[in-house]
């Protein structure tokens, strides 16, 4: 009992021990109900699959917007307020791409990454133990360390992946689908080279590239109908409609 103490309190097996006991206490506090399942996936912007892209792409429309909406002062506003954007998605696309390489997209993070840790404290432990005194150095426990990581990935892989059916979400409605139905315009504009709207998909709307060739006065906030999807572009052409096509297309979708 005494050495396994002392392996366990000793570098680096201490460091996935302390890891261990957060990660278990994390999951006192899910079960006694103070914070849900998903409560890192949602500080850390995991929710969007493709976080970094979008963000990205805010970082350009907020230029672009800004230009329109408020001459050279707008440019510096929504160029810093996309740029913010697009550091935070892309640190939520590391995680993303990570869980992606791992085969366990979908599942939430505080799961996998208690798979990773227990995983890493158990190689860390069996390292040390049987290694003893080769271990004494800081050069050969951040090697056990940094081996015990990585193990512990792949690992964690393999152990959760039969779990993820679990968490699996239904599939978004085909973009086909999606011709026919009313959507408002996020973007300051909407011509033949640029645009962008939410479409109505009957959940929490979807976020899309939209053109409309002809004139128009399709400005942010505006409504406007989806009558046909480009799927080599993944663009949709939209059109404006007067209040009473809006009214009707509310009125057939409800029914």
């Amino acid at each position: 009992m005494q050495e396994f103490f002392t392996t366990l309190l000793s570098f680096p097996t201490i460091v996935f021990t302390g890891a261990l006991a957060l990660a278990l206490l994390y999951w006192l506090v899910v079960i006694f109900g103070a914070l849900d399942l998903d409560f890192l996936d949602t500080l850390l912007g995991l929710d969007s699959i493709d976080g970094s892209i979008e963000s990205l792409d805010g970082a350009a429309d907020g230029v672009v917007e800004g230009a329109l909406d408020a001459g050279a002062g707008g440019v510096t506003e929504g160029a810093a307020e996309g740029s913010a954007d697009a550091a935070e998605g892309h640190e939520a696309g590391l995680l993303s791409s990570l869980l992606n390489a791992m085969g366990v997209r979908g599942m939430p993070i505080t799961i996998v990454g208690t798979f990773v840790i227990f995983w890493a404290w158990i190689i860390s432990y069996v390292a040390t133990r049987f290694l003893g005194s080769l271990t004494a150095t800081v050069l050969a426990g951040l090697t056990i360390a940094i081996g015990s990581g990585l193990g512990a990935l792949v690992l964690a892989a393999i152990s959760s992946r039969p779990f993820r059916k679990l968490f699996a979400t239904p599939r978004a409605p085909r973009r086909a689908s999606l011709v026919g139905k009313l959507c408002t315009v996020l973007s300051a504009r909407v011509d033949d080279t640029f645009g962008r709207a939410e479409i109505e998909d009957g959940g929490a709307g979807f976020v899309a590239e939209v053109r409309c060739p002809q004139d128009n006065e399709l400005k942010r906030g505006a409504q406007a109908l989806v009558y046909r999807y480009e799927p080599s572009e993944g663009i949709f052409f939209i059109g404006p409609v007067d209040a009473a096509l809006t009214d009707a297309v509310k009125i057939t979708e409800e029914t």
